[in-house]
């Protein structure tokens, strides 16, 4: 599964999901949902203000935002690939 922003998916409107998957990495985790909280009540804001300042909205990514979200995470991730095979000393010099 696909997540736009690591936090909505397309087919489920108004629904945003807070998980270590697809989200960053840190160890501390009550920080990554920290500003997933902050990322999200952003989106909503966002909706409310660009369509509807006093109704309620839907707020769903198409297909296409999806599938382009996934490629970006999916090329910037080759960045990391040379990560896994190094030995840990050479990572902390």
């Amino acid at each position: 599964m696909s997540a736009f922003h690591g936090v909505s998916s397309n087919g489920y409107p108004n629904l945003f999901i807070q998980s270590a998957a697809q989200a960053g990495a840190t160890t501390n985790y009550v920080h990554v949902l920290d500003v997933a909280s902050e990322h999200i009540a952003g989106i909503i804001a966002q909706a409310h203000q660009r369509f509807s300042p006093s109704k309620s909205v839907v707020v769903e990514p198409t297909v296409a935002a999806q599938d382009e979200w996934g490629m970006r995470i999916v090329y910037g991730a080759a960045f990391f690939c040379p990560a896994v095979v190094c030995d840990a000393g050479v990572l902390k010099s």
